[in-house]
């Protein structure tokens, strides 16, 4: 069996690929593929929310945009996981520059985008992973902070 920092690793790439998985679809949630990639990553809870809100971007024909300068990104702090093997549960701390555009897609006379939220968050996320037939997927996550108008997550402590 893997070993406990293996473990962690593996954790923290699965999150990387959830996340990363779920930012692609909010770019392009007309994207069937994308869809089928999120469910790749994501389960229970945590799938079914990233479905809705793709479903209701698709209705009201919205997406978001990545941002010219602070593109959104996860950073995961050293020693944010935690695991327990008897449960084949983790779960892990990290800060996500919320930065995306949100935008209703070509409403404009000359086919560009209509912007409906364009500021910059930090938010501090806490997600649990489940080990599913050997792959960790995300099965639900909270976000524990919000901090406006920021780049990053202040230092713990």
């Amino acid at each position: 069996p893997p070993d406990e920092q293996t473990i962690k690793q593996d954790v923290i790439d699965a999150t990387v690929a959830a996340w990363t998985a779920f930012n692609e679809l909010l770019l392009a949630p007309d994207d069937d593929d994308l869809l089928a990639g999120v469910a790749e990553v994501l389960a229970g809870d945590a799938l079914e929310r990233a479905v809705e809100l793709a479903v209701s971007y698709r209705a009201n024909n919205q997406a978001e945009r990545t941002h010219p300068t602070y593109p959104a990104t996860v950073q995961i702090a050293e020693g944010a996981v935690q695991f327990d093997p008897t449960t084949q549960v983790a779960i892990v701390e990290y800060c996500r520059l919320g930065s995306n555009i949100w935008v209703e897609v070509a409403p404009n006379p000359d086919g560009t985008d209509r912007g409906i939220d364009d500021s910059i968050n930090s938010y501090l996320e806490s997600d649990t992973l489940s080990l599913d037939d050997g792959k960790w997927v995300k099965t639900d996550g909270i976000t524990l902070a919000k901090y406006l108008g920021v780049l990053e997550c202040p230092p713990a402590g």
